[in-house]
């Protein structure tokens, strides 16, 4: 069988499936329409968390679309009634600068920009580039520790020499 029908064949319905029925945009972890915000958990049933006005909760789906690309790992469900206070001692922060990484990652969970930039400052081995990595896992728990996987995060790190 000649392979140039074939060919043929597999382009057109390429062509189709490109350019014919409906379009859809297609979001990646975080989506909105302007009264909500879904969050993609990565979840193989496809659960997702929904957030309002009104609160979060988990719903079974999304009339939204998400893609998962290669290193999308699954968020964790959150439980009601916790407190940040364990993470704030984690992170050995004081209360303002923990109020900022708090509006940071709320900031993170919006579905359009424009975005806050976290500044990351301390000598040379204090943990920042550490700190910035969990910070990152709270938001996207994808890809491999270090630094490359914290380059699609806006962060900016400096340290500063004891002289």
């Amino acid at each position: 069988m000649n392979s140039t029908p074939l060919m043929e064949a597999v382009a057109t319905l390429e062509t189709k499936a490109l350019f014919d029925g409906s379009e859809y945009p297609v979001f990646a972890r975080v989506a909105g329409d302007g009264k909500n915000v879904i969050v993609d958990i990565g979840a193989a049933d496809g659960r997702v968390i929904k957030i309002d006005n009104a609160g979060w909760s988990v719903e079974a789906g999304s009339r939204l679309k998400f893609v998962r690309g290669a290193g999308f790992d699954v968020l964790p469900i959150a439980e009601r009634g916790g407190s940040l206070t364990k993470l704030k001692n984690f992170l050995g922060l004081d209360e303002h600068n923990f109020r900022l990484l708090i509006a940071f990652l709320i900031n993170a969970l919006k579905p359009h920009g424009p975005y806050f930039i976290l500044l990351v400052e301390g000598e040379q081995g204090s943990g920042k580039s550490v700190f910035c990595e969990m910070v990152k896992r709270i938001i996207d728990p994808a890809g491999a520790f270090g630094v490359k996987a914290m380059s699609a995060l806006p962060v900016r790190s400096k340290h500063k020499r004891r002289q």
